[in-house]
């Protein structure tokens, strides 16, 4: 600098004193000189002078001072400086070569730490260094090691302010200095990284613009930044992921060899796209459509498709051996191919989006250029993703799911080719711990259904289900991962279009129709069953999808008939592990979609079209002789014969009785008679059978062959239970017009000896049935088959039952009673016509005038009914009896009663 004008040798001389106090040992001394020489730079004084006192006395004194002891001093002395750089112009190209050593002494750490120790005077030095670059930029890059070391220490710097500051120096750094900065791109791409994982998100976003701004410069180092860049696109401040789409998107507008660092840099938009916020979701399509644009205008080189990266290359490789070519072409002209398949796709737009993407960014066709990059790079894309999805923390999964679901959106029909890369994630994913996850899979999965053709992904899900050789009793893991592919089935049917979905439904229908795969042997342990239950579910839920989708083409031929046989099947399977019957429910609800689809009213009618067909097939074999308890072929006759109406199921009794038949043989197993039994009552219950003109041909068949010797005797409390059952049986089925009087009447002399004797059964329920079945054949048989010889053997046992222990069964004991006075043909001499005589008039009703006079008020009133029908067979003997017994009778009411009444009948005259 020339020399100093004659007013710098004025205001020199003026402020000579305090210059000289600038290096007093007094700590006070140098503050109040510094707070002099402050004001300066606000004063009137022309700049020139002071930039001539600044050079020439103040610089190194002012920079001697940012290492005093004092913290106030150092904060005057940056104040100065700071001062005169912003108020007097050329200050700060006079001072860089004075500064920048006094900066790096300062700030850059050495073995003892960092020289300045205040938080506070580190920031205001690294603002001194941003003035500097603003007002001498080009004179600032012979010294950009220097500051390379400054912001690299800054960046290390515990106070997050410093941080911030350093990053915005990079910024500005790279903009003012795009070639001179190249070489120090990577050590301030290295410092930046423990920045974007920094606990303040605007620490972590400026960094990533920071580092954005270098990448435009020199993307070598993205190969190492990458995964640092993904995790900010799924931070958890919203403002950081909307700067890392935005930065994304400018690097992928700027960089240079854009399609072969594309690989890296999507991902990050892709992730985006699922983003919570519809603003980013929004400025990821943006960015997107921004890249499409950009690509449409360049030439789409083959060669400049391969990738140079040798670690992408490599996972690739590993990733994707299933899927190379075999036809001699090369991979270059496979992404070339894929490419414009991807790009014809998104160009014909969006069909009908199915339900599982309404309300999402997918739901509508992308960007023809962008689909056709992601096609192109589809293979490096895929690899790092599967290997991620199988990671053990839930973040890192969720944030390549979503990727991958914009990858596969993007890809289009690209993804057929891959899709047995695809499959092992799917079935891991598809059930994840994470809601979030489990979601953004099954989207996954719904896009390949959408997008791939069908032939090609079908039969090797499909493989899935097939059951192995040697697979006789699958653990729990078979049986769970063959759940998890009828879940992929379900989601991959509600993306598949309805107009492509007809050819493969017979194929899918048929694969499910015997669902062995998930029905547990009875051996299996609880865990295991609880599998199978879950898996049974899956099934519920699949077919519900495919019907979803499908609608009436699934009540076609073949597909309905298999997708009733296997929501039949499902419905029998036995409640397993305490689950309850959750998934024979769903079974039935879905079956009612099914029956909907078809266009028919209910699943009744569903029944009367197909169960003919699965009861002959089921039946075919004729291996019912080797049923047991835990047959599924008798659950799934149970099922069928339960669901169905009436008289479907009374249609199939042609079919049915051998097999009941052969299960209520006596010497079956008694719990197989017993749920044999129990579904006949369920099917003697229901109006339609019962009414049904089939059932005249065979109740006397079930009458006499099947429900009669379940009544005989034996030992246990089996046994005991089948004798109720039968009985049930047999006390609805001899009031039914189908079993004719005269039908009775032929196997009464064989039958009444065994239904009397289970008037003594030890079950309370069974006696008391026993009354009502007596009550019922007599009131059918009438005065006309009751013959004399039955109703000695029938009055005196249904006497014995007004002791019984248990009042409600001496009740309905009067019932059979009553129905026997109305069949008699009484005389009081002995007639061949007759089939009751004086004698065992007279011995019943001895029987009966005991309880006339009984403690239970109820049994008096029904007993006292009984006599008055009975007086009406032989009025005097009736009137006589009652005479003998009245004085014995703790009162005599009711026996004035009786008698008075008699004796109107014959006109008052007494025998």
């Amino acid at each position: 600098m020339s020399d100093p004008p004659e007013q710098h040798a004025e205001l020199l001389q003026q402020h000579q004193r305090d210059l000289n106090c600038l290096s007093d040992e007094n700590r006070q001394t140098r503050r109040r000189a510094l707070e002099k020489l402050d004001k300066l730079a606000h004063s009137p004084h022309p700049a020139e002078v002071l930039l001539s006192l600044w050079a020439h006395a103040l610089n190194p004194l002012v920079l001697k001072l940012f290492a005093d002891p004092v913290e106030k001093c150092r904060e005057l002395a940056i104040t100065l400086t700071t001062d005169f750089f912003e108020r007097v112009p050329g200050t700060a190209p006079n001072t860089l070569s004075h500064l920048m050593p006094v900066l790096v002494a300062r700030l850059v750490p050495t073995s003892t730490g960092v020289a300045e120790g205040a938080e506070e005077l580190r920031l205001m030095l690294l603002h001194l260094l941003g003035l500097t670059l603003e007002q001498c930029a080009p004179d600032l890059a012979a010294c950009l090691s220097e500051v390379v070391q400054v912001l690299s220490a800054s960046l290390s710097d515990a106070f997050p302010d410093a941080k911030k500051a350093a990053c915005a120096m990079i910024i500005k750094l790279a903009n003012a200095l795009p070639e001179p900065i190249v070489p120090h791109c990577a050590p301030l791409a290295a410092a930046l990284q423990p920045s974007l994982c920094h606990q303040h998100s605007r620490v972590r976003a400026i960094a990533t613009e920071a580092l954005v701004a270098l990448l435009v410069l020199e993307p070598s180092t993205l190969v190492d930044l990458a995964p640092q860049l993904a995790l900010i696109t799924t931070d958890r401040a919203p403002s950081v992921r909307e700067q890392a789409v935005h930065s994304t998107a400018e690097l992928l507008a700027r960089i240079p060899q854009r399609r072969k660092h594309a690989p890296r840099l999507l991902p990050l938009l892709l992730c985006a796209m699922s983003d919570e916020l519809e603003t980013i979701q929004l400025q990821a399509q943006a960015a997107l459509r921004t890249l499409g644009d950009l690509l449409a205008t360049e030439q789409i080189d083959v060669e400049e498709m391969r990738t140079t990266d040798q670690e992408v290359a490599a996972a690739a490789a590993a990733g994707t051996h299933g899927s190379s070519p075999a036809d001699g072409t090369s991979s270059a002209e496979n992404a070339a191919a894929a490419a414009a398949a991807a790009a014809a796709a998104a160009a014909q737009g969006a069909r009908d989006p199915p339900p599982l993407l309404l309300g999402t960014p997918f739901a509508e066709a992308p960007h023809p250029a962008a689909a056709a990059l992601v096609a192109s790079q589809l293979r490096s894309l895929l690899a790092p993703l599967l290997k991620e999805l199988a990671d053990w923390t839930v973040k890192t999964r969720l944030r390549s799911a979503q990727t991958l679901l914009g990858t596969l959106w993007l890809a289009g029909p690209a993804v057929t080719t891959h899709y047995d890369l695809l499959l092992p994630p799917f079935l891991r994913g598809v059930e994840d711990d994470d809601e979030m996850v489990q979601q953004v899979i099954r989207r996954c999965i719904c896009l390949v259904g959408c997008n791939c053709d069908p032939t090609v992904y079908l039969p090797l899900t499909l493989a899935q289900l097939s059951p192995s050789t040697t697979d006789t009793d699958p653990d729990s893991g078979v049986v769970g991962r063959r759940g998890f592919c009828l879940s992929v089935l379900g989601a991959l049917m509600s993306g598949v279009p309805p107009e492509t979905i007809r050819p493969q439904l017979p194929q899918l229908a048929a694969t499910v129709s015997q669902p062995s795969f998930c029905v547990p042997a009875s051996s299996a342990e609880d865990d295991g069953r609880s599998a199978y239950t879950a898996t049974q579910r899956r099934l519920c839920n699949f077919i519900h999808e495919l019907v979803s989708r499908a609608g009436s083409l699934c009540g076609e031929a073949p597909q309905c008939f298999f997708l009733y046989s296997a929501l039949m099947r499902l419905a029998a399977v036995p409640s397993t592990a305490q689950k309850g019957f959750a998934a024979q429910q769903l079974a039935l609800q879905v079956l009612a979609e099914l029956a909907e689809a078809a266009g028919l009213a209910s699943s009744e009618e569903l029944h009367k079209q197909h169960l003919p067909a699965l009861v002959q097939l089921v039946l075919q074999a004729e291996n019912y002789e080797n049923w047991n308890t835990h047959t599924s072929d008798w659950h799934l006759v149970q099922a069928l014969l339960r669901q169905c109406g009436g008289d479907v199921a009374a249609s199939q009794l042609l079919n049915l009785v051998p097999v009941f038949a052969k299960l209520l043989d006596p010497k079956q197993d008694p719990v197989l008679r017993g749920t044999a039994l129990a579904l006949a009552n369920q099917l003697l219950d229901t109006e339609s059978f019962a009414r049904a003109p089939e059932l005249d041909e065979w109740a006397e068949h079930l009458f006499a062959a099947m429900f009669l010797p379940n009544l005989v005797w034996r030992a246990g409390k089996a046994a005991e239970h089948v004798r109720l059952a039968a009985m049930t049986c047999l006390s609805k089925l001899v009031v039914l017009p189908s079993l004719t009087p005269a039908q009775l009447a032929d196997q009464c002399e064989a039958a009444l000896p065994v239904i009397s004797g289970c008037l003594d059964d030890d079950n309370t329920d069974t006696r008391r049935l026993g009354c009502v079945t007596i009550e019922g054949i007599l009131r059918r048989l009438g005065p006309t088959h009751l013959t004399h010889n039955w109703v000695r053997v029938l009055y005196p046992e249904l006497l014995k039952r007004l002791d019984d222990a248990n009042d409600q069964v001496r009740v309905v004991a009067c019932g059979p009673l009553s129905a026997l006075f109305a069949a008699l043909r009484y005389s009081n001499t002995y007639s061949s016509d007759a089939n009751f005589d004086r004698t065992n008039y007279q011995y019943l009703l001895r029987g009966l005038l005991v309880h006339l006079d009984d403690p239970s008020p109820q049994i008096q009133s029904v007993v006292m009914g009984l006599l008055q029908e009975a007086m009406h067979l032989d009025p005097p003997v009736f009137s006589a009896e009652v005479r003998d017994v009245r004085e014995r009778h703790r009162t005599t009411k009711l026996c004035d009663q009786l008698i008075e009444h008699a004796q109107s009948l014959f006109d008052g005259q007494l025998v």
